[in-house]
Order: C-alpha cells, then sequence, then structure tokens
C-alpha cells in the first residue's frame, strides 16, 4: 500500500514579543505535541516597526514550517491566543531586515499575481522561498517584504478590481513607511502577473492623492510576466463565469481600455527607471472542469502573457526570456540556468548608489534623510501625476475577445538574441526634435531631405554619452553585466511607446500625410528604418498613419521595408484593425488581399467592427469562406458579428450560407455568444434562421444560461418564449433557476417560473433554487418562489442537512425567517453530524444574531434541558454554546426560556463560559442568578477548571470573580 506524501506547509506567526528567539516561540507559544513538527524559517521586525528601536511595540514576524506526521488542515496547535497563525500572509510580511546597526537602504517589495499568494507563489519547494532564503545574501542591507492580497478566482467572494486591489496595496504601503519613520527609504518593486500591474497603477495614482515623488523613490521595477498588454483569459472567464472576480479577470483581456490608459501613462514616468522584464517560454496547462466538479490545470496548454505584452519597451529596460510558465517563472531557483543571476544583479545594481549614500550616513539610525538628498543619488525615478498628452479618455474596444497578435512578419528587424535583450539609454529625442527644427520645413518644400539627414543617421547611430553616478567609476558604470549581452543599438526597432515617442518621427510622418514616396523612400534607404516603430504623437506608427490617410503607395514601401503589420498604437489597434474600421478599407485588401492569413483577419475584423460594406466583398472574394474559423478561439465570423451585436452583419453571413450551429472550440455556437452579450436583435434573428436553443457548450451552459449569467432579461424572455429548455442543468446541477435565484434576478426568476421551471431541482451542494435564494439573503426571490408553491419543498436540506431556514437564521435574515416560519418551515430540524446536528436556533446562535434567535424561541424553538435524553454532545444545548461562545446578548432571550443552573456531564453554563474564557458571559450569568458554586466535574473546586486556550490573566480574572461568587 502507498502511503500519501503529508502536505507540509509554512505559517506566519504575528505579535511575538521582540526579545523572542525562535526556540522560545516555539517552545513557550504552541502545542507540545506540535513542536517537533515545526522550524523556525524567519524571524523579524513587524512591517511597522522603525529602523533600530528593538523594542517597539509592533513586536516580531515569524515564518514557520510546519510538516506533521498526520494531515493537519487546520495547522499548529497554540497553548495560548498571545499570537496569531495564518497561512494566507494577507499584507505586508517581513521576509529579511538587516541586523541591528546595519542601515536599511532600501525596501524590496514583491507583489503576487492573479490567483496567487504572498508566499506560494515565489517558493520552488515546500520550505525553499528565494525572496527569503536566497535574495538576502545579495541584498544583505535591504529589508524584504511580500505583499498579499484576496486575488483568488473559483469560489472568491472579493468584487476587486485592479482599482481596488492597488488602493488597498497603496494605502497599507504609505503606511507601514510613516509608521516605520522609513518615507523617503528607496524601493525595488518585484512584480508578477497582476501584481505587475499593481505596481504601476500605485505609482501613477500616488500624485493624484499628493504624494510626492520622494516619499516613493522607485529605483528598479522586476516585471516577472507582466501582462502588460492583457494575458490570455479564456479559460479563466468560464472559471469565474457568474462569480464576483469576473471583474478583475475582464480587465486583463487584451486590448481592454484598463491596460492601454496604464500603459501609456506609466510610459511618461518610466524612461529613468530600471527595469528587468523576464517573460515566459513554456506553454501554462488551461484549468478545465473535471467529472467531479474540481477545477485542475490539465487542459491544453497556452501561452498565458506571450512576449509583446510582456515588454514594457523604454530605454533602461532588459528583456530576459525565461525556461518556465506562467506560474514558475515567479517560483525562481538558485541555479546559473535560470534567471535568478539576472534578477540578483538587476538589484545589486539598483542597491549600488544607496549602499554608497547609507556609508556617508552612518551616523544615523534610520533612513531619515531630507528629501532632497534623496534625489542627490540618484535622481528621481519618476515623477507621480505628470500630465501628459494621454491623459483623456481612451475609446474602448468592442466587447469581443480580440486576437492574440501573430509573431511579427517583419522578423529581419529584431536582430537581437532571443534570451536577453538590453536597450540602452539614447538620444533619440533630442535627435529628432533637432531634425524636426531643421529639415521638415526642406522637406515639405522639396518633397527631399537635405544632406543634414544622413548626419542625424550617424548620430543616431551612436552610443550616447552617460554620465557616471557619484561614486561609480565610469569604466565601471559602462561595463554590462556578463550574463546580459549588449545589443547592437542599430538593429533592434525603436520599441518606446507612444508617449516618449511622441513628435520623433517628424520625416516619416511629414512624407506621408505629404503621399510623397520618393521623400519616404529616400529616407529609409538612408538608414532610418527604425522609424517603422516610431509613434507619432497621437500614438501611431507610419504604417497606421498610412491606412488612415489612405496612403497605399506609401504602405507599400512601408511593408517592403519592413513595417510590423501586427504592432499595436496607443489605443490598442493593429494596422488591419484600424483599416477595418476606417474608410480606407480597400487599401487593407489591396495589401493582403491576396494573402489567406491577412484575408481572415481582415474579415474578422470587418464584421466585428460592423464595416459591412468590407465583410460583402471579402465574402465575394475567391479563397475567404464564410465558416472560416480563426485560430486562437475557434470563433467564426457569425461568432464574432453575434457578440459584436452587428445584427445586419449577422443578416449578410447567414445569406451567404453561414452555419448558424457553427461551434467553436468550446463548442459555443453564435447564440451563445448574443445571449452573453446581450443582443437581442442578433439572437432574433439567429433563432429566425433555426440556431439551436438548447446548445450545451463545454462548460455544461446553454444560451439561456448565458443570458441568465448576465442578467439579460429581454433576451432571457426571447430565448424562453422561443421554446427554450429551462430544465438543463449544468456541469455543477445547476439550473438558470439556480443562478437566477442565487443573483437575486426577480424579474428573471418570474420569467423562468412562469415558462415551468422546476422549483425543487436540488444541485451538486443539494441546494434548491429557495435555499440558493436564502443563502444569499434575497428576500425578493425567497418572497416570489415560496407565493409560487415552494412550500412542497421547504424542508429540503442541502449536503450538510442544512434548510432554508438554517441559511436565514445563520445570515440574521429576521425578514426571511419570517417569510420562511409564515408558510411552515420546520423550527427545529436539525444538521447532519458534522455540523453538530446543528438546529436553526444553534445556527442563529453560533453567528450572534440576537434578533433572529429571539424570533425563533418565540415561534417554539426547542430550547433543551436537563430533561432532554436526545441530546448527544454539550454543543447541542443553546445555552452551553451562546456560553461558550460568549454571545451575551443571545444569552439574554434564552434564559426567558431555559434554567440557568442545569447540567449537562456535570458541567453547567457558567463553567463553559469559564473554561472558554468568556468574562463577560460569566458577569452576564452570575448577574441573573447563576451559581457560583463549582458544578459536579470540578469537585468543588474553580481552581480545577480546565482552560482552554486562555491567557494566564484572563484565566486569573475569572477565577477570582467565581471565588467571589461562591463565598457570597
Amino acid at each position: 500500500m502507498v502511503t500519501q506524501k503529508q502536505k507540509a506547509w509554512t505559517y506566519r506567526v504575528e505579535g511575538i514579543p521582540f526579545d523572542t528567539t525562535p526556540k522560545q516561540l516555539i517552545e513557550e507559544y504552541f502545542d507540545f505535541d506540535d513542536q517537533r513538527h515545526l522550524t523556525v524559517r524567519s524571524l523579524f521586525p513587524n512591517v511597522n516597526c522603525p529602523e533600530g528601536e528593538e523594542d517597539h511595540d509592533e513586536g516580531l514576524t515569524a515564518t514557520v514550517y510546519f510538516k506533521p506526521r498526520d494531515p493537519r488542515p487546520d495547522g499548529p496547535r497554540l497553548q495560548d491566543n498571545l499570537v496569531q497563525v495564518d497561512r494566507n500572509f494577507t499584507g505586508f510580511t517581513p521576509l529579511y531586515v538587516p541586523p541591528i546597526g546595519t542601515p536599511i537602504v532600501a525596501d524590496i517589495i514583491a507583489v503576487t499575481g492573479l490567483a496567487g499568494h504572498a508566499y506560494g507563489s515565489w517558493a520552488h519547494h515546500d520550505d525553499r522561498m528565494w525572496l527569503r532564503d536566497y535574495l538576502k545574501r545579495t541584498a544583505s542591507n535591504a529589508r524584504i517584504l511580500t505583499y498579499g492580497y484576496e486575488s483568488g478566482l473559483k469560489d472568491s467572494h472579493s468584487f476587486g478590481i485592479l482599482q481596488d486591489h492597488t488602493n488597498t496595496f497603496f494605502r497599507k504601503l504609505i503606511d507601514i513607511r510613516e509608521e516605520g519613520k522609513c518615507e523617503s527609504r528607496p524601493i525595488v518593486f518585484v512584480g508578477h502577473s497582476l501584481g505587475c500591474l499593481i505596481i504601476k497603477k500605485a505609482m501613477i495614482d500616488a500624485g493624484s492623492i499628493g504624494i510626492n515623488a520622494s516619499r516613493l523613490p522607485v529605483r528598479a521595477i522586476v516585471f516577472l510576466a507582466a501582462p502588460h498588454k492583457g494575458l490570455h483569459v479564456e479559460a479563466l472567464q468560464t472559471l469565474v463565469k457568474g462569480q464576483p472576480t469576473y471583474g478583475i479577470v475582464h480587465e486583463l483581456e487584451k486590448g481592454s481600455a484598463t491596460l492601454l490608459g496604464l500603459n501609456l501613462k506609466f510610459a511618461q514616468m518610466a524612461h529613468e527607471i530600471d527595469i528587468l522584464t523576464c517573460y515566459e517560454t513554456k506553454q501554462t496547462k488551461q484549468a478545465v472542469k473535471l467529472e467531479d466538479g474540481s477545477w485542475a490545470r490539465k487542459g491544453s496548454p497556452v501561452t498565458m502573457v506571450d512576449r509583446d505584452s510582456a515588454i514594457v519597451f523604454t530605454a533602461k529596460e532588459i528583456v530576459v526570456g525565461a525556461d518556465a510558465d506562467h506560474s514558475e517563472i515567479a517560483k525562481i531557483k538558485q541555479s546559473q540556468a535560470g534567471i535568478f543571476s539576472h534578477v540578483k544583479s538587476a538589484i545589486h545594481r539598483a542597491l549600488r548608489p544607496t549602499v554608497l549614500l547609507a556609508e556617508d550616513h552612518q551616523g544615523t539610525s534610520s533612513w531619515a534623510l531630507p528629501h532632497n538628498k534623496v534625489y542627490t543619488v540618484p535622481p528621481p525615478m519618476y515623477s507621480p501625476g505628470a500630465a501628459g498628452p494621454y491623459d483623456k479618455d481612451i475609446p474602448h474596444r468592442p466587447a469581443m475577445t480580440p486576437q492574440s497578435p501573430a509573431e511579427s512578419t517583419a522578423s529581419i528587424l529584431h536582430k537581437t538574441p532571443p534570451e536577453t535583450i538590453r536597450r540602452s539609454p539614447s538620444n533619440y529625442v533630442s535627435v529628432a526634435e533637432s531634425l524636426e527644427s531643421s529639415q521638415d520645413a526642406a522637406i515639405h518644400r522639396q518633397g527631399l531631405p537635405s544632406q543634414p539627414v544622413s548626419e542625424a543617421h550617424q548620430e543616431l547611430e551612436r552610443e550616447p554619452e552617460i554620465a557616471p553616478e557619484p561614486g561609480l567609476d565610469t569604466d565601471e558604470r559602462r561595463q554590462k553585466p556578463k550574463s546580459e549581452p549588449e545589443s547592437e543599438p542599430t538593429k533592434p526597432l525603436d520599441d518606446r511607446s507612444p508617449a516618449e515617442g511622441a513628435m520623433s518621427c517628424p520625416i516619416a510622418s511629414g512624407t506621408i500625410k505629404e503621399n510623397n514616396t520618393d521623400a519616404l523612400q529616400h529616407v529609409l534607404d538612408h538608414g532610418n528604418r527604425r522609424l517603422l516603430g516610431r509613434y507619432d504623437s497621437v500614438g501611431a506608427t507610419p504604417l497606421h498613419l498610412a491606412i488612415r490617410l489612405g496612403r497605399l503607395s506609401c504602405a507599400k514601401i512601408l511593408l517592403a521595408m519592413g513595417a510590423d503589420p501586427n504592432v499595436w498604437d496607443s489605443h490598442g489597434y493593429t494596422p488591419i484593425e484600424a483599416a477595418a474600421i476606417s474608410e480606407h478599407m480597400d487599401i487593407a485588401i489591396a495589401l493582403w488581399g491576396d494573402n489567406a492569413e491577412f484575408s481572415l483577419q481582415l474579415l474578422h475584423k470587418a464584421v466585428e467592427y460592423g464595416n459591412e460594406k468590407v465583410v460583402e466583398l471579402m465574402l465575394g472574394k475567391d479563397g475567404v469562406e464564410v465558416g472560416a474559423q480563426e485560430e486562437t478561439f475557434g470563433n467564426t465570423p457569425l461568432h464574432r458579428a453575434a457578440s459584436s451585436g452587428h445584427e445586419k452583419v449577422v443578416r449578410i453571413l447567414l445569406n451567404h450560407h453561414a452555419v448558424v450551429n457553427a461551434a467553436n472550440n468550446n463548442n459555443e455556437t453564435p447564440l451563445h455568444h448574443a445571449a452573453y452579450e446581450g443582443n437581442l436583435e442578433a439572437c432574433n434573428t439567429l433563432i429566425n434562421h433555426g440556431a439551436s436553443l438548447d446548445a450545451i457548450d463545454s462548460s455544461g451552459d446553454t444560451p439561456l444560461k448565458e443570458a441568465v449569467s448576465r442578467t439579460h432579461c429581454a433576451v432571457v424572455d426571447c430565448l424562453l418564449d422561443a421554446g427554450a429548455n429551462c430544465g438543463i442543468v449544468d456541469s455543477g446541477g445547476n439550473t438558470p433557476l439556480h443562478l437566477a435565484a442565487e443573483k437575486g434576478l426577480v424579474d428573471i426568476c418570474s420569467s423562468l417560473i412562469g415558462h415551468n421551471a422546476k422549483l425543487g431541482v436540488e444541485n451538486s451542494d443539494g441546494r434548491t433554487p429557495l435555499i440558493s435564494a436564502v443563502a444569499k439573503n434575497h428576500i425578493g426571490v425567497v418572497n416570489l418562489i415560496l407565493r409560487s408553491g415552494a412550500n412542497t419543498y421547504i424542508h429540503a436540506s442541502d449536503n450538510g442537512g442544512y434548510t432554508s431556514l438554517h441559511w436565514a437564521a445563520n445570515n440574521g435574515s429576521v425578514d426571511i425567517c419570517t417569510s420562511l416560519l409564515n408558510h411552515k418551515a420546520p423550527v427545529n430540524v436539525q444538521a447532519h453530524r458534522e455540523y453538530n446536528y446543528r438546529t436553526p436556533l444553534l445556527a442563529a446562535i453560533i453567528s450572534n444574531q440576537a434578533e433572529v434567535v429571539q424570533l425563533l424561541l418565540e415561534r417554539g424553538a426547542y430550547k433543551s434541558n436537563e430533561h432532554d435524553r436526545t441530546i448527544r454532545r454539550w454543543h447541542e444545548f443553546p445555552l452551553f454554546e451562546a456560553a461558550s461562545l460568549g454571545h451575551v446578548s443571545c444569552l439574554e432571550p434564552l434564559l426567558k426560556y431555559v434554567k440557568i443552573n442545569f447540567e449537562f456531564d456535570g458541567w453547567n453554563a457558567v463553567a463553559f463560559a469559564a473554561r472558554f474564557g468568556k468574562v463577560e458571559a460569566v458577569k452576564f450569568l452570575l448577574e441573573k442568578g447563576a451559581s457560583g458554586s463549582p458544578p459536579t466535574i470540578l469537585k468543588g473546586r474553580w481552581k480545577s477548571l480546565p482552560f482552554h486556550n486562555v491567557d494566564e490573566s484572563i484565566a486569573d480574572e475569572i477565577l477570582k470573580i467565581l471565588r467571589n461568587a461562591n463565598h457570597k
């Protein structure tokens, strides 16, 4: 027989007194039986503790490794509750702090990603985590912190979007720096996935609330698989469909307005920040739902964040490919083959000037330097809140998930090593400005550049002079790490952002606007191909500009010279997409119409943006199939038209014999897409052309389920009137009525019930629609279902034995409890054994719902007393349960119905309140007439009371109260 390996966990321990040693932590605070299974891995001052104040009230924070012999999902047990133990790692956790007497020169702050964990996401082994165990050897004079937040996807109750997560992170960051008296201490950020976006957003938002740059002097950023332009969210959307976390996933779609605006603003401030970008080179298996309803990464592999999306494209950025997938990239190992050497070098370079500055101020006990001194070495990293030309509304793309850009067809322009790219600082902007001032007029007059253009090109080829940082030797400053070979500055396409490249290509823009092909060809022939990737003042490349202006000849020249037809402009559009929504689609057809791959893209984009003329034109071309599927998701043009809501385009496609029930890679039909987006006219058209009303996709969802999940009432009515089956269950056993009830959608529930939706169907959790509505406190739906004849099912319970009244009592909903009781809900029904045979009354007591307790008692709830022989455990006595929990507000109504001094197995209410350290409950019971004499089990001696996890001082207080009461 194979023995299953027991899972080990790392826990965080907070509230530890300052002078505690690792040995004392284990021996004095943890249960004796668990001590041999515990190892202290770190023990440092709390994040709020000022540097050098070793007796500060904040105390210490530890990480401990717990590997028990037998399964212990609840973690290590404590001797008392003086310290707090958790495995969530929410907020900031110190992983390393320099020894007392060593100046802390910087904070290294790691922010985890989507569905991540502040410890586990960085750990490559149960007991090995590079931020804690390896990085301190390189950054021995820096404090290392990790930050965690609620970023789970499946079954999460968080509605947080990027702005919410950023606000929380930023507020906590400012708080710990103020309380720790280190507001001007330099920062090195390390981000993974969503954490990278939180870092960017926090830096951007700093200025809007009056935070000066000196309070957040960012020295460097390490981006790990950063989805700057979005990530592959298809599988994630399936995972979170109908859940609160859908919003954050929607924001991470490629081309989302949130990301586009974020990139533009960040580019304006990041040009002086050292950035190390690491992108994934392995694909990640998608999460799929298994037959048992659970989720596992067993789906087809995809690239979650492609290389183009992971790169910031700033002058001081180093780009490194990591031999890892989206999750593994953050679990860095200490090996030469991985990216640790690059990360270590980047952080070492960032800390070098701060170390020198700290050495000049060894006499200070903290980093309490004047703000202007922070800017002497190094200069300001960024200026939060700086106004820019792109601080305006970014036009939203259509709701359809955009197609991932293909690899660039202009690969000849990207002659950089695939593993490592070095982007050196340049004087492109200054040269471009000089070109604009001295040559632009001549270009417009003569149509050709004069001789200084070549001179300017030569100037562009030169490596700019870089002033050495104070304290560093000039030769040393220019030397690059051996592990990061320098690429030639003339070869890569200029990858700067629109904000940085504004006004930087007047020659190309001028010749295109004048449609001067000779001048354009001359400029490009003289070595200025880097202009192909430059952005103008509105964030467009020359190819974008040529297409939007209808300059076919210029566009042909640009493509012949290597312009990338897949690069995005400042609004996230490729040239093909720009053509699809412009008046010059004929140019795109002339350029790419004979190319099968691009013809398919043109058709899909024209459909997506509702360009009826182009759709008709493309469908008339040989070789263009009306049902051609795009590679990423397998959507046909009809899927895109239905999703985008272009009903006329839907008709055009159907008239060209598009298959109305064509299925994509997820078995979704066009009607699924139209229903999900709430496009009523498209739904009607598809239904009239024979669309299957009850088609089931790979997630078990029908078009009706999609419409319900997005609360599209009109579409729900349309589907029901057409005959959609409202009894089909999904993979979780839920009918559309379950989903509508759980969401509190009264109108949709009414429509479903009006079309004979069954009220008694139980899902995989055993819940009926009534229980689903009660559990979420939706009284409107509850009353609707009760009026519709749910009395037959009011006795139904879920898999744990909880009835609808249990849930209402647990939630403290007096109104719902009253409605259920008025419809004859059983008041004394018991839950299953795993819930201690709990009644609704006990459920209300445990949740401290005093009003519900009073209501249930008035309506006949079973009180239980010493004559009850059906009781199995003391937990089943409401009085004992309330006393042990210290819920005084629940004790008061109970005492009107039960005897205060009755015993069970030798225990009474006062003894239970005392044993669990509930001082106020002890006092209350004594005031109400409880006996101060020890119960039978204690044999007349209160000192024999076995306290359970009670602080010694509280135990002494309780014993004093009881002894005084006993002597009265």
